[in-house]
């Protein structure tokens, strides 16, 4: 969170400070595929450690509280951190046509509500081929976008 929140200033007046070729914030930009980059460890680091806590947050909470409360906790905090990951973006200050629906923060909100709401409703242990229907619905759909998008892109050229 810490290189999301600010850090690209830093590295950015750095980069002025002591020039070089690429730059060290050009170093820490996404860039076409050409290889790996710093840049491409935060998103999946946020989204295991979302996973890996999640486990033990929602294991008390349904414990003491209930499936119910845990469901409304899950949406409270998903929609909560959706709304923080809109309002960083700008917010809606530069106009409808300039908000950032799924940004950083938006989509670590859609992973932590999706794998929220499976451990809470999913994990029963007296029915475990549920997991797996879950499990071959994501497999299809990704495979469903994959075919598709590789699809269209035949199309356009």
């Amino acid at each position: 969170m810490f290189f999301i929140v600010g850090m690209e200033e830093v590295f950015e007046a750095l980069s002025k400070m002591f020039p070089m070729t690429p730059s060290l914030n050009d170093r820490l930009q996404h860039a076409p595929w050409a290889g790996f980059h710093f840049y491409d460890l935060i998103f999946p680091l946020f989204a295991f450690i979302i996973g890996t806590s999640l486990v033990f947050s929602l294991s008390k909470s349904v414990a003491t509280e209930g499936k119910g409360a845990a469901t409304r906790k899950v949406l409270k905090r998903s929609l909560i951190l959706f709304i923080l990951g809109v309002l960083y973006y700008e917010g809606i200050g530069g106009g409808i046509q300039r908000i950032r629906i799924l940004g950083v923060l938006q989509r670590l909100a859609l992973c932590y509500c999706g794998a929220g709401l499976a451990f809470v409703w999913l994990s029963q242990p007296d029915r475990p081929y549920r997991k797996l229907v879950v499990l071959s619905v994501n497999v299809s759909g990704y495979a469903g976008r994959r075919r598709t998008s590789s699809m269209n892109r035949a199309r356009k050229t």
